[in-house]
């Protein structure tokens, strides 16, 4: 067994228990599941039953006293039992081939007792399906640290499991707990009678005829008999006969009820009993007419209890016997005590007796049964009728829910389609307002220009507040944060055209130059770069552009700067044009960039056409430190490509900066490319 649930006893939580058959039966009428610990004897109870005794009998917990622990679910005390009594395995079966849903399905209907066990070839856990008589429970210990998890979630994982099951029948029968022995002082000489060991058979006999007597008068009141005040046939249980075999005395329908004089029935009875004592001790046991009889009506309602506290047995001859409460007594259960003659029993007495079971049929036990049945009967009846009617209130109630829900759901309908209109309206509204408010802003304009002339004749410049403020220099320096510079530092246009009565398209001016890329480019430049480069930590990886960063004065949009470089051995002059050019106050170039504002990705084209300007201008001037591709959209393999063989510095090289393109054994410049998208800016390449 990968998991057996005996060896997990001592783990349970424990409950008061003194010891001894009162205790049991105080946990029993209170459903008690568990084991009950009383040296080597582990005695375990489900739902109050007593399911199974191991290393040990039920006269072992007459006056020991022990331990009691519950088990964490119902199911644990069956099961520890079946493993401990289960010897031979009666089938094998692997999960793909034979589900266990299946295999669950045939037993519960073929009515089986016993357990499956799933475990074989299955890392995840132990499972456990639990069947008595087609019913069934599931208890699963799963991962390293054996979690207990039951019913539908045990079976449902386990049903999902890959593995080898096997399934075990184990037999279960219930064991009654013997009555406890009335010390009290009224009932002390009947008891005495009822339980000490009788030196003869004629003995129990002799004494029997009062009670009978009294029991067959009229079947209705009777006297304090023995039977009255004995609590072992309150209880519903009888003492045990002192048989070798240690079985106790049955507690069927009375045998000894007669029609004649007391002295005359005592001296037949006598007889008989004699006679039957001769043969067997048993016999003697079952002729004990004081305590058979009296302990029927006790044992009535005893039986009720059983009867629905108990989950039947899978032995249909068990099964037959218990319906008609008349079990026979199990020879490996030697201690019952809420048992009925068996049928041989019976049919002995009969022919002994021939006269008793005229008197019996209408005896006290069938008067002390039908009263509390048939009140049960009529309880029933009547929580049936306040079911349903609660069941028809609950359905008229379900159904006016759900006229108000459909109701509710037709008014949410028109509700939403509404709100749809309105929003479609105030759509159209605000459409109609932005329009208004643009032929306004440009119905004055003096001068209207393409989106070419505008950003041919504007140049940007950085300024400050006040220089005396945080600057960029400052920051540079680790003297200012960057909050400090925000506020401080403001980029200003200048343009070649009046800018307050000029408008471009549908936009007044400086609405259209503020959202133009070439303006946004210049300010993350300016407000962001610098920051991004320290905080990442590559102040000197990207050292040229981040000291040029703090010297930019101003950006020439559709800028030009005039270079002089030598190509195939003649001298040239000419002006390259940028989408931006950036210098310093003296009106050196530092930083230049091309632009692709179209939905189309940068190629390879632009690349080298950006690469070929930018070496021309750096080595005209030694003041060029970065020049940028700015693409609204992403970059080609190949430009990345070329990007790279261009920065490539070669095995032999030293340099540490990052993304540096040499023009000479110390200078050069740093080639940047950047993806502008949702009005943000990303540097790609290098990556910081």
């Amino acid at each position: 067994m990968s998991t057996r649930t005996v060896e997990q006893v001592d783990s349970w939580g424990t409950v008061p228990f003194s010891g001894g058959y009162e205790d049991l039966h105080g946990l029993a009428d209170s459903d008690f599941s568990g084991a009950v610990i009383a040296g080597p004897a582990r005695l375990f109870m489900l739902n109050g039953n007593v399911v199974g005794i191991l290393d040990g009998s039920i006269e072992d917990f007459e006056t020991a006293s022990g331990t009691a622990r519950e088990a964490p679910h119902p199911s644990l005390p069956l099961l520890a039992v079946m493993q401990a009594r289960a010897e031979e395995v009666r089938a094998k079966y692997y999960t793909e081939e034979t589900p266990l849903e299946e295999v669950d399905q045939t037993l519960s209907s073929g009515g089986f007792t016993g357990f499956i066990e799933l475990s074989e070839n299955v890392l995840s856990g132990d499972y456990y399906q639990i069947y008595h008589q087609g019913r069934s429970m599931s208890v699963a210990w799963v991962g390293n640290s054996e979690q207990l998890i039951t019913e539908d979630e045990a079976f449902e994982q386990a049903n999902g499991e890959v593995g080898i099951y096997e399934v075990r029948q184990v037999d279960i029968d219930i064991i009654d707990i013997p009555a406890v022995p009335d010390t009290g002082g009224g009932a002390s000489e009947p008891h005495e009678s009822g339980t000490e060991e009788q030196p003869s058979a004629s003995e129990d006999t002799a004494s029997s005829p009062v009670s009978n007597e009294t029991d067959a008068d009229d079947g209705q009141e009777q006297s304090p008999t023995t039977a009255d005040t004995d609590p072992v046939a309150k209880m519903g249980t009888t003492t045990q006969s002192g048989s070798p075999e240690g079985t106790t005395a049955q507690s069927g329908p009375p045998e000894g009820t007669t029609d004649q004089d007391g002295d005359e029935t005592a001296t037949e009875r006598a007889s008989e009993t004699t006679a039957a004592a001769d043969t067997t001790r048993q016999s003697a046991a079952d002729t004990a007419g004081v305590d058979s009889t009296q302990q029927t009506s006790g044992q009535s309602a005893s039986a009720v209890d059983l009867e629905t506290r108990s989950i039947p047995s899978l032995d249909p001859e068990y099964s037959e016997a218990a319906s008609t409460s008349t079990p026979d007594i199990q020879p490996e259960e030697s201690t019952r005590s809420r048992t009925q003659p068996t049928t041989s029993d019976a049919q002995q007495s009969s022919s002994e007796h021939p006269a008793a079971p005229a008197k019996q049929e209408s005896g006290r036990p069938r008067q002390a049964q039908s009263p509390d049945q048939g009140s049960d009967l009529e309880a029933s009846k009547e929580r049936v009728a306040e079911l349903e009617t609660a069941l028809d209130d609950a359905r008229a109630q379900q159904e006016q829910l759900r006229e108000e829900r459909d109701a509710l759901a037709d008014e949410r309908d028109e509700l939403q389609s509404e709100l749809e209109t309105a929003q479609a309206e105030i759509e159209r509204l605000e459409a109609q307002i932005e329009e208004m408010v643009a032929d306004d802003s440009t119905a004055g304009a003096e001068t209207r220009l393409s989106t070419g002339e505008a950003i041919d004749g504007t140049n940007l410049f950085v300024r400050y507040h006040s220089k005396g403020d945080a600057t960029l220099e400052a920051v540079h320096s680790g003297n200012a944060e960057q909050s400090a510079v925000e506020g401080n530092l403001r980029l200003e246009f200048h343009t070649q055209f009046d800018a307050e009565t000029a408008a471009v398209a549908d936009q007044g001016f400086e609405a259209f130059l503020t959202g133009s890329i070439q303006y946004r480019f210049v300010d993350w430049l300016v407000r962001n770069l610098l920051y991004e480069i320290r905080e990442t930590g590559n102040p000197d990886a990207m050292g040229d552009l981040y000291d040029a960063l703090p010297k930019i004065d101003r950006a020439e949009l559709n800028g030009h700067v005039s270079v002089e470089y030598t190509e195939d051995g003649e001298q040239h002059r000419t002006q390259e044009q940028f989408d931006v050019v950036v210098r310093d106050r003296m009106g050196n170039p530092l930083i230049v960039a091309n632009i692709n504002n179209s939905r189309d990705p940068a190629t390879d084209d632009m690349m080298t056409d950006l690469i070929t300007r930018a070496e021309r201008v750096g080595s005209s001037s030694d003041s060029l430190a970065g020049a940028f591709l700015v693409t609204e959209s992403f970059f080609e393999p190949p430009a990345l490509e070329t990007a790279e063989e261009a920065t490539s510095s070669g095995l032999l090289s030293r340099d540490k900066r990052k993304s540096f393109i040499n023009l000479s054994r110390k200078g050069g410049y740093h080639l940047c490319l950047v993806e502008a998208r949702n009005d943000e800016f990303h540097l790609a390449v290098p990556e910081l």
